[in-house]
């Protein structure tokens, strides 16, 4: 079910539009954090926040990190349901230096029914060495496997059929997880 939750979210942020929230969000709601700390672009932790708010089944969202006032800690994680991790990092072992003391709080949360939500580099984070150690399996690169349609990093367009319809959609090298 979780990684069912993770591919649909995944999915919304690929094809998606963000518009702003026109309304206080419902209390009732389950609540979303989103870290927004060291490591993190200027706009993914906002734009992710935008797209939870106005899914179909929304979320209430609250950031979390160094520099938001609210630590990421097994308290914090308590009081939600879903734990994303946006993508912008550059440097995985730095990512992991910043995030590294919060591991076992997170592995015993998700292991308890919460959820994660890895987003471009927070699917990095997701494998082992470094890294949560959430998979099964080491994480790479996606254009670095046999099947591969892009062959490099650098940033690129590339042609997608979602429902039917042809569009094109913005792609860096992404997660991958055999």
């Amino acid at each position: 079910m979780r990684a069912l939750v993770a591919t649909a979210l995944a999915a919304l942020v690929m094809v998606m539009g963000c518009a702003p929230a026109t309304s206080a969000p419902d209390p009732e709601l389950p609540l979303a954090l989103i870290y927004n700390g060291p490591q993190g672009c200027d706009d993914c932790a906002p734009s992710i926040a935008t797209l939870l708010r106005n899914a179909p089944h929304p979320f209430r969202t609250k950031y979390v990190g160094p520099g938001t006032g609210t630590p990421l800690t097994a308290a914090t994680l308590a009081t939600a349901s879903l734990y994303v991790q946006p993508g912008g990092g550059q440097d995985l072992e730095s990512s992991w230096d910043d995030l590294k003391g919060v591991a076992d709080d997170l592995r015993a949360w998700i292991s308890g029914g919460g959820s994660y939500l890895g987003v471009c580099f927070g699917g990095y984070l997701a494998g082992a060495d470094p890294g949560f150690d959430l998979l099964p399996a080491a994480v790479g690169g996606y254009t670095d496997t046999a099947g591969a349609t892009v062959h490099n990093d650098r940033d690129t367009v590339v042609d997608v059929t979602y429902r039917g319809q042809k569009r094109h959609m913005y792609f860096q090298d992404v997660p991958h997880s055999p």
